[in-house]
């Protein structure tokens, strides 16, 4: 499942992007089957989200941080979720892809 940066790709800075073009396509005609099969098989190649990058997972652990210790207990599970859904995007690009994806590996487009 894309998580919202994707949404945000697809509607905001990268609606010129072939890949996000084609998804944008397929859900304007309610090809709902072929959408979730083509992100499937071609969101491992997306390489130009802006969020995706570990300058994002520091900023997330560090949020996380500070709410558990100031005792912000929904701060805590919605940062923290963030930085397990990163962690396991980095995870599944190196089983998947053999090697870290290319976004990982930029310190951010700041």
């Amino acid at each position: 499942m894309p998580d919202v940066e994707h949404i945000y790709y697809f509607l905001g800075y990268g609606k010129q992007d072939a890949y996000a073009k084609e998804v944008l396509r397929l859900i304007k005609h309610h090809h709902w089957r072929q959408v979730f099969q083509f992100i499937a098989v071609g969101h491992k190649h997306n390489t130009s989200l802006a969020y995706h990058n570990l300058y994002t997972v520091c900023g997330l652990v560090i949020f996380s941080f500070v709410c558990s210790i100031v005792d912000w207990q929904v701060g805590v599970v919605l940062f923290g979720a963030m930085v397990s859904h990163y962690l396991f995007d980095i995870a599944d690009d190196f089983i998947q892809l053999g090697n870290l994806n290319p976004n990982w590996k930029r310190w951010g487009r700041f």
